[in-house]
């Protein structure tokens, strides 16, 4: 009896052990999971921050959170082109053109960036490259109105009705109602120019 004994002392010994072993691995991992959720919490917080600092009108210190924001999450292109629309807004048009390449190298199919790039091009009259990437704009998002706008610009300069037109009808339906001038002008020209 004293043998049987023994061995369910032992066997109940080695369940315990293997249950606690098993709440510490549990521990751990959650433990674990716990550290990549706050990490995550932490790479998206930049990014937050430069929002917060940009929308109180403390842009160096947006631009600050945004490289941050670059370093911590280099998939992420949003950074890229926020960080490049405040270097506009300064006057640093060549940084920036880097921000703006950069967010299309992270991400090709970001909208934003390509739209900015189609501006760029469109300032310096080159109508051929803006409307590749506003078209480019649009294959990503075909709901951007600010892009349909934008491309319908450059068609416009090159003497293009139609696919003016086209673009301008988009706008219409897309754009909101804070862009009511733009609506109007939009309006204008397919009343004064386009095939109807």
């Amino acid at each position: 009896m004293m043998e049987s004994t023994r061995w369910a002392v032992v066997f109940v010994s080695t369940m315990i052990a293997a249950a606690t072993c098993g709440c510490a691995a549990q521990s751990s991992s959650e433990t674990q999971q716990q550290t990549q959720l706050a990490s995550e919490a932490k790479e998206e917080s930049h990014f937050q921050k430069a929002l917060d600092f940009e929308a109180q009108g403390q842009w160096e210190l947006a631009k600050q959170e945004y490289r941050l924001a670059t370093r911590q999450d280099p998939r992420d292109s949003r950074p890229y082109v926020n960080l490049g629309r405040l270097y506009a807004r300064d006057g640093q048009s060549a940084r920036a053109e880097e921000c703006w390449h950069e967010a299309l190298r992270v991400n090709p199919s970001d909208a934003r960036a390509s739209n900015l790039l189609g501006s760029v091009c469109l300032r310096q009259r080159e109508f051929g490259k803006a409307i590749t990437y506003y078209q480019k704009a649009l294959e990503a998002d075909p709901n951007y109105a600010n892009a349909h706008w934008n491309i319908a610009g450059a068609y416009r300069s090159l003497d293009m009705k139609r696919q003016a037109a086209q673009h301008y009808r988009r706008y219409i339906q897309l754009a909101s109602p804070s862009e009511r001038e733009d609506v109007a002008e939009a309006k204008r020209y397919l009343d004064a120019y386009a095939e109807k």
